[in-house]
C-alpha cells in the first residue's frame, strides 16, 4: 500500500500544491512583459521670494576658478577669442616699457672733489632738477627748426663726421639742447671763474622770463676724426668757457613758474659749435 493510499489527505495536500505551482507557472507565461512606465519630466518653478533651486553661487563661481576653454568647434571659437592679437601685443610692450621708466635708479649728484667740487655738484643738481619740468619731460627733445625761430640748420649726425673727416672743415655750427652738454667738464684750459657767472646772468639774461635767447655758442670738443656723436649726448665736452653754460643753469633754475615755458623752448636753441682737436 503506497504512502497516498495509507495517507490520502498528505496526496491531496500534494495535488493542491502541484495544481497552485501550475497556476502560477501558467499565469506568468501567459501575461505579457509590461513597458517601462515612462517618467514624466517634472518643472520646477522657482518662487521669487524661495531660494533658486539648485543655483550656484555665481560670485564663489567666478572667484573659485577662470573659466575653461572647452574643445570642439566651441572650444577653437574661444581659443580664437584668447589668443593675442597684435594690439595686445603692443599695449603689453608700452606697459613694459612704461615699467621700465619707473624702474630707473634715482639721480646721484656726482661726487666732485677740488676746490670748485661743490661748485660743480650744484650744477649737476641744478640742471637735473631743470630737467625734470613738466614743460622739459613732456615737450619735444630735439633742436628747434628754422621756421619755428631755430638760428642755424638742425643737428645733423652726417654734417659733424663730414667736418670732421680727412677733408673736412674741422667744424662745423649747428643748432643743439643744453641736455646734450656736459655742465662738469672743462676743457677750455683756463680755471673756472665761479664769481663772473652772477655777471654774466645780469648782462646778458636780465629778464630771465624765458624770451631771451642765449646769446654765445657752445665750442664742442671733437676728440677723434671718427668720433660719433650720438655715442656722447649728454656728455658733450665743452673748449668754450663753462662759465657761459652754468649763468644759462643759473637763470633757468631761478626763474618763475611763468618762465619755464619760454626757458624749454630757449634750451632747444642753443648755437653748438663742433670743433676737432
Amino acid at each position: 500500500m503506497t504512502i497516498a493510499q495509507q495517507c490520502p489527505h498528505v496526496a491531496l495536500a500534494k495535488k493542491g500544491n502541484a495544481d497552485s505551482e501550475g497556476a502560477q507557472t501558467n499565469k506568468t507565461k501567459k501575461e505579457p512583459p509590461k513597458e517601462p512606465t515612462k517618467k514624466e519630466p517634472t518643472i520646477q518653478v522657482e518662487d521669487a521670494a524661495a531660494e533658486p533651486i539648485n543655483k550656484p553661487n555665481e560670485g564663489a563661481a567666478s572667484s573659485a576658478q577662470p573659466p575653461q576653454v572647452g574643445t570642439g568647434d566651441d572650444g577653437e571659437r574661444l581659443a580664437a577669442e584668447t589668443t593675442p592679437t597684435a594690439g595686445d601685443e603692443i599695449d603689453r610692450a608700452i606697459r613694459e616699457l612704461e615699467d621700465a621708466v619707473e624702474e630707473t635708479p634715482p639721480f646721484k649728484p656726482p661726487i666732485i672733489t677740488g676746490p670748485d667740487g661743490k661748485w660743480l655738484s650744484d650744477i649737476a643738481i641744478a640742471r637735473h632738477e631743470i630737467l625734470q619740468w613738466p614743460e622739459i619731460t613732456g615737450g619735444p627733445k630735439v633742436p628747434l627748426a628754422i621756421a619755428d625761430g631755430g638760428r642755424a640748420g638742425s643737428y645733423c649726425k652726417g654734417s659733424i663726421m663730414d667736418a670732421m673727416s680727412k677733408n673736412g672743415s674741422g667744424d662745423v655750427t649747428l643748432l643743439g639742447v643744453l641736455d646734450w652738454l656736459n655742465v662738469t667738464c672743462n676743457l677750455s684750459g683756463v680755471s673756472l671763474n665761479q664769481g663772473s657767472v652772477p655777471e654774466m646772468v645780469e648782462e646778458h639774461f636780465p629778464k630771465n622770463d624765458g624770451s631771451e635767447p642765449v646769446p654765445f655758442p657752445f665750442t664742442i670738443a671733437v676728440l677723434t676724426a671718427d668720433w660719433n656723436p650720438e655715442e656722447h649726448l649728454g656728455d658733450f665736452q665743452l673748449l668754450s668757457p663753462i662759465e657761459e653754460l652754468h649763468a644759462c643753469i643759473r637763470c633757468m633754475g631761478s626763474c618763475k613758474p611763468s618762465a619755464r615755458n619760454g626757458w624749454a623752448n630757449q634750451r632747444r636753441n642753443l648755437r653748438h659749435l663742433f670743433k676737432g682737436i
